[in-house]
């Protein structure tokens, strides 16, 4: 019995043994499975709420989606410069909880196509989108009531905008050299509008606006203000090789003509008494300027208003002028005749500001009419 009881336990102690390396083996063997799957890169840089920047892999990334929390927190704002210079970036998905686009955010993104701004998005800053070249369209969402300074400028493929009803105004420079947008539509809301907002933008061929404004319309795409008096951008993108501009209006605006590279005469309405500042500057193939003979009430020509426009061959000057700014005739080789409607006297105290600046226009072949 003894020799039963002591073979029996040395078995159960032998398999116990075998046992305990079987375990062993299995838990080695699980140990040196597949691999769990890696954790996920970080891409985004952020100080609470903001995300501040791309990491060194984030900036290789050509389609990006920011993702609503980071770090735990959640992100309401891209931050100032978070993605400056960002050139691999080709399209960029924001959450739903972006209130904030911060100055020169996307500043240089030059490869980026598509950015679908969302609803909850209630400020661009200056410079958002400054020279993102490859930027096709753009809907701005309702939350925003202001496009600041220079915050498309320079979006050179840019060539659709839809400006929210509620928007009031639209900053210095905003769509500078958007040269691929061919229509804008300016909603009633807007109250100002700077006066180079648009300015180089030699694609439009079509100014609208919407029929309750207050302070905007437009006539044959042009772009005037409501009551008729300012006329505010000629559409750079018409061919046309002639333009007169409607009695009634009393001023030309800043660079209302600037760049114009068709327009061969322009007859200005009687009625005009002010060029603003740069108003035909290098309207390349502008060759003759009236100004409404003896009735005219031209006042003022202001600084460069005729700056580098190289193939002017004549204008009328009306006996009412009084004030020629700087540089107004500055590289306007062939201006060979000034047609006056002004006396000897009168001429000769014209007030043209730092003459040598206006050599052209003081040294050409002066007629009087009498």
């Amino acid at each position: 019995m003894k020799k039963l009881i002591l073979i029996f336990l040395t078995l159960f102690m032998i398999l116990c043994f075998f046992m305990f390396f079987i375990g062993c083996a299995t838990h080695n063997n699980e140990s040196n499975g597949p691999e769990a799957p890696p954790i996920e890169k970080e891409y985004f840089i952020a100080q609470g709420e903001v995300l501040t920047g791309l990491t060194i892999d984030g900036k290789k990334l050509e389609n990006v989606v920011v993702p609503k929390t980071i770090n735990g927190v959640t992100i309401t704002t891209i931050g100032e410069k978070a993605f400056h210079y960002a050139q691999k970036v080709k399209t960029v998905k924001l959450p739903n909880t972006i209130s904030v686009i911060g100055k020169q955010a996307f500043y240089g993104c030059t490869n980026m196509t598509e950015i679908e701004l969302p609803r909850t998005i209630t400020r661009l800053d200056e410079w958002a989108f400054y020279d993102c070249s490859s930027l096709l369209s753009i809907k701005i969402p309702t939350g925003i009531n202001e496009i600041k300074d220079n915050t498309f400028r320079e979006c050179r493929s840019l060539d659709s905008i839809t400006l929210p009803s509620n928007i009031t105004k639209i900053g210095k420079k905003a769509f500078e050299k958007c040269i691929s947008l061919t229509r804008v539509h300016l909603p009633w809301s807007i109250t100002f509008l700077d006066d180079d907002a648009f300015t180089n933008c030699n694609g439009i061929t079509a100014f609208s606006v919407d029929s309750n404004s207050q302070y905007f319309k437009a006539i044959d795409g042009n772009l005037y203000s409501k009551d008729g008096k300012t006329f505010i951008y000629y559409a750079l993108g018409k061919t046309a090789k002639s333009f007169t501009v409607p009695e009634g209006v009393e001023v030309l605006g800043f660079a209302s003509f600037a760049n114009e590279n068709d327009l061969e005469t322009v007859n200005v309405a009687s009625s005009v008494k002010s060029l603003g500042y740069e108003c035909f500057t290098c309207c390349e193939n502008l060759q003759y300027v009236t100004f409404g003979g003896a009735n005219s009430r031209l006042e003022t020509m202001g600084h460069r208003a005729f700056y580098s426009v190289v193939k002017l061959n004549s204008i009328e000057v009306p006996a009412t002028l009084k004030f020629v700014g700087s540089y107004a005739f500055s590289y306007c080789a062939k201006l060979k005749r000034v047609y006056s409607y002004k006396s000897l006297i009168d001429w000769n105290s014209l007030s043209v500001n730092t003459p040598s600046d206006n050599s052209s226009f003081t040294n050409a072949s002066i007629r009087i009419y009498m």
